[in-house]
């Protein structure tokens, strides 16, 4: 069997795990903006300080909650706040993230749960409480799930008060790089069940490393004066960047990124009015709206990504 190997691009790691990321942004930059949540007052910043503050909270509600190291949670959501929140708590817990698709069959959730040995689940809202009800009665193993939109949350902030931080941070400190970080299940096309793959905390701690030492970051983007997006006056409340893991502190690039998404999301969605591929008016003249990413976007994003090819 040929075999291909290259030098690693970034020191493997000793110690650690990936909770340290969040101590280490907390303790340097507490003020700083980590993530942004939707909210009833629209998105709100949520700081280094604060979501360590939140994640910790959620830990010791799983901890109370009889949550042990090593065992196995699912989480079964929509990607919003609530499941980055969770996913690191049950981390500091020392617990592992079984993630399932939200749009997973009632076998698949079951086939799911059963097969990782989960203890316990997250279900976003009511649509997938009723998918786990249907097999709940095979899901012995599995405690009441923690429910996003129906204050699950909440109780476990609740559960765990009482208990000190320290038990948490003594927790968090369990896992190490080969460490099982989460367990991951694709599913299938060939089958109504999903196939099982165990993510270590290593494979995810080195990514943003080895991204950017071999891609050239993006280090601005340009518009033209006259350009014809300036037509999509409320684009920068459509699109919002809301997590900036692995973004460096003080970069000056983000807004411009920002930018293009926006672009490119304000050309995808024309394409509900423009059944032939074209949009536009008799000031603007004609625009393409066709399926892949937009060409202006796609001229501007090209050569900052190139990857650089060393001599």
């Amino acid at each position: 069997m040929q075999e291909i190997a290259e030098p690693a691009l970034v020191p493997y790691p000793a110690a650690g795990n990936l909770t340290d990321d969040v101590e280490r942004r907390a303790g340097n930059e507490p003020m700083s903006i980590m993530l942004r949540r939707v909210t009833d007052d629209g998105w709100q910043p949520v700081t280094s300080a604060e979501f360590r503050s939140q994640v910790i909270a959620v830990a010791k509600g799983l901890v109370a909650a009889g949550v042990g190291p090593g065992e196995r949670v699912g989480i079964m959501s929509a990607t919003r706040y609530e499941w980055t929140l969770v996913d690191y708590a049950l981390w500091y817990a020392g617990a592992v993230p079984v993630p399932i698709y939200e749009t997973s069959s009632a076998e698949q959730v079951q086939w799911i749960l059963s097969d990782s040995g989960a203890v316990g689940v997250f279900l976003e809202g009511a649509k997938h409480v009723a998918v786990f009800e249907e097999v709940r009665a095979e899901l012995a193993g599995v405690a009441a799930p923690w429910v996003f939109d129906d204050g699950g949350i909440e109780a476990l902030v609740a559960a765990g008060a009482d208990l000190a931080d320290d038990d948490v941070l003594a927790r968090r400190a369990l896992a190490g790089p080969d460490d099982i970080a989460t367990i991951t299940s694709v599913k299938l096309d060939t089958g109504s069940r999903a196939y099982g793959t165990t993510m270590a905390s290593t494979d995810y701690d080195t990514l943003p490393y080895n991204t950017t030492a071999t891609v050239m970051p993006i280090m601005g983007l340009a518009l033209s004066p006259n350009s014809a997006y300036s037509f999509y006056p409320s684009i920068t409340k459509s699109v919002q960047v809301v997590g900036t893991f692995g973004v460096p502190s003080g970069c000056t690039w983000l807004e411009q990124v920002r930018e293009a998404c926006e672009i490119q999301c304000a050309r995808i969605y024309k394409r509900k009015d423009s059944p032939f591929g074209v949009t536009g008016t008799g000031a603007l003249g004609q625009i393409s709206v066709l399926e892949g990413l937009d060409t202006d976007v796609k001229a501007l994003l090209d050569y900052p990504l190139r990857r650089m090819v060393k001599p």
